[in-house]
């Protein structure tokens, strides 16, 4: 399934800084990437009665070189889960998420690394692989039937972490989430 990324996060963000009033925040503060991005994704499901299965593969590539001078670096991403289905109001799930991102190319003239270490851009790559156990409760008509709610806990640790340079790592990620078909 083929997607496309629009350029609608600020890249040019600016605020005070130690360097100064007005200054241009670092390529982690920005809210965007400044460009179009190709998203091709692949899904795969298997499905038994008490069991579900299945992967999923997404790349994220930027397109053009920004205008302020640099390209993010292209993403892939990929994620392989199984959940057991043990009542019609209760399930678990176990999933692996890995993420590997290349450094940004090109720069922003208007950034320096010398003054600061997140503004230089061969310094945003990095790879990670999170474990995740997740606990699910459906409320109110079947599982996955009409007018039904999920809510889903699922706590994630890294079991791998290799990034590049100053970047923020995590130790433990928590997911409390509400879903309602209708």
């Amino acid at each position: 399934t083929p997607a496309i990324g629009l350029p609608t996060g600020s890249i040019d963000e600016r605020d005070a800084t130690p360097a100064g009033p007005d200054q241009l925040l670092p390529y982690p503060m920005q809210l965007g990437g400044g460009s179009l991005e190709a998203i091709p994704m692949l899904n795969y499901l298997y499905q038994k009665p008490k069991w579900l299965s299945g992967l999923h593969v997404m790349a994220v590539q930027s397109m053009e070189e920004n205008d302020r001078g640099y390209e993010v670096g292209d993403r892939l991403h990929l994620t392989a889960f199984l959940s057991r289905k043990f009542s019609d109001v209760f399930s678990m799930s176990w999933r692996l998420n890995g993420r590997s991102t290349d450094p940004y190319s090109g720069e922003d003239a208007e950034l320096n690394p010398a003054v600061v270490y997140t503004a230089d851009p061969s310094l945003r790559g990095g790879e990670r692989v999170d474990a995740a156990l997740g606990f699910n409760f459906y409320v109110g008509g079947r599982r996955g039937g009409a007018f039904g709610h999920r809510f889903l806990l699922e706590a994630a640790v890294p079991v791998l972490q290799d990034l590049d340079g100053p970047q923020l790592e995590m130790d433990l990620g928590l997911t409390l989430a509400w879903q309602w078909t209708f």
